[in-house]
């Protein structure tokens, strides 16, 4: 493809294709080969402007009209490259190409107002990271106002609501940061069936402001948990939890009809979601040319499959109502939980994010929120560790560490000691690496070294039964819609 487009005729096709490939790049996290990718494309769309510029000197209107579409795509283009390199720790490289991004946009007449919104918001990123919390709020409030009038209450604005409540908590003004956050959060909720959910990274302020007024305001504390808990929800999940949920969504009812229905959706859903990566990525090789014969057939084929699925989405609303709230989960109040289990359960909830996680026990009569010693990074790597003896390694089986699980239990339950009293069966819902965990063998007790180490062991699973969920309301929505089994007997395997 690539070389179809250097070979194409259309100009700015060479650009668009390197930017989107950085941007690609970036959201593997491989920002190397993300900057090179862009400042190649940059380094195009200048020369190209130069040639425009040159060419709009005379009447011709299309010369114009080319040199604003070079402007605009040469100021996404440095908006992407400042991005990138504020990602990569760059700040005073990302903060001149954002001045220039802001400088440019204000010279191009066909370009929306709310550009420079965004330019402001990243540059009020850098001036946070630098230390600069006055210039960086300044800056964000400017961002906030420009995007509401333009953009009205969508998740650009959510994000800069997040954003200066970040600024608050970095400057301890902590019932600011709540206050400030609060209405991003609230959009972001009514979005959230629409869109992906927010960073870790974007909640982390706010949850961490919460508990410092909780743990100073032990009268506040319930309302404030119970929040935090909604709040953690907004999260993004991962592809696993997702697919976890969409098969949960299959067996639900109960009835074979329903369940073939929905098995249909997620295939034709798949077909439809493919069928628009390829159309986007032919109508960018066909360098301008969208009229042609393979475009114009994959057009039909998309439309068909969006009517495919339009159709048994509705049919499948009809028939089993709870079935996107399964496979598209909107947060559940702690109230909700609450009501939802019985006097011997409590329902464990994890996220975690650079600077640390959070657990979020809640039980029929309260809801608890606490801090968990473990970054992002180095959970992952602990449940790998703990896995070995799960995967093939040679002829030999690793032995199962014990001191491993222990220190799991420890830094992932130690926190929430108390508020487990008295429970006899867990839901534990994490996303991620923890769904992974074989929870049920972590190990209460620091063990033993002798023989009898793993007979002797104090094994969770000796202390509660343990069910994992991919998310919160999937757990609710299941008590409200799975028929209890009709098995005479209990289930007994080995």
């Amino acid at each position: 493809m690539e070389k179809t487009i250097r070979a194409s005729k259309t100009s700015l096709s060479l650009p668009r294709y390197l930017t989107y490939r950085a941007m690609d790049f970036a959201n593997r996290q491989e920002f190397p080969e993300a900057m090179k990718s862009i400042s190649d494309a940059n380094q195009k769309r200048k020369a190209l402007l130069k040639t425009a510029f040159e060419n709009a000197r005379t009447a011709d209107p299309a010369a114009k009209e080319q040199l604003d579409r070079t402007m605009i795509e040469l100021a996404h283009g440095l908006y992407v490259q400042a991005s990138i390199s504020f990602k990569m720790g760059k700040t005073a490289d990302a903060r001149v190409t954002a001045h220039l991004v802001r400088a440019l946009v204000s010279k191009i007449k066909n370009i929306p107002d709310w550009w420079i919104a965004f330019a402001d918001a990243l540059l009020a990123d850098i001036e946070l990271r630098d230390g600069n919390i006055e210039a960086a709020e300044k800056r964000l409030r400017l961002a906030l106002k420009a995007k509401q009038v333009a953009l009205g209450n969508t998740r650009a604005v959510a994000l800069s609501y997040m954003a200066l409540g970040a600024i608050f908590h970095e400057s301890k003004r902590e019932k600011d940061a709540v206050d400030m956050s609060r209405p991003g959060l609230s959009i972001l909720r009514g979005e959230l069936r629409q869109a992906p959910g927010i960073s870790i990274e974007r909640l982390e302020p706010f949850l961490e402001a919460s508990l410092e007024i909780a743990e100073q305001n032990p009268d506040r504390r319930s309302a404030l948990h119970g929040e935090m808990f909604a709040a953690a929800q907004l999260a993004r999940t991962s592809q696993t939890a997702r697919t976890v949920g969409q098969m949960a969504a299959r067996f639900a009812t109960g009835r074979p009809e329903i369940a073939e229905l929905v098995r249909r959706l997620q295939s034709q859903t798949q077909l439809r979601d493919e069928l628009r990566i390829t159309l986007g990525r032919a109508m960018i090789a066909s360098a301008g040319n969208t009229n042609s014969r393979g475009i114009s057939k994959l057009k039909k084929s998309y439309a068909k499959a969006a009517r495919a699925v339009g159709v048994l989405s509705k049919n499948i609303e009809t028939a089993f109502p709870s079935y996107s709230e399964l496979v598209s989960p909107t947060p559940s109040s702690a109230d909700t939980v609450r009501a939802t289990l019985k006097p011997d359960e409590a329902l464990i909830y994890y996220i975690f994010g650079n600077r640390g996680g959070y657990v979020f026990v809640v039980r029929p009569d309260d809801v608890i929120a606490a801090r968990v010693n473990v970054r992002r990074d180095e959970i992952g790597g602990l449940i790998r560790d703990l896995r070995k003896p799960f995967e093939k390694l040679g002829k030999r089986i690793a032995p199962y560490d014990l001191n491993l699980a222990h220190k799991l239990h420890n830094k992932l339950l130690g926190p929430v000691k108390d508020a487990l009293a008295g429970a006899k069966h867990v839901i534990v819902v994490s996303s991620g690496e923890l769904l992974s965990l074989p929870f049920p063998l972590l190990v209460s007790q620091p063990p033993s070294d002798g023989p009898d180490r793993y007979r002797s062991a104090d094994w969770l699973i000796r202390k509660y039964a343990v069910t994992q969920m991919p998310s919160v309301r999937t757990f609710t929505t299941f008590r409200r819609t799975v028929r209890p089994s009709s098995a005479p007997l209990p289930f007994v395997g080995f």
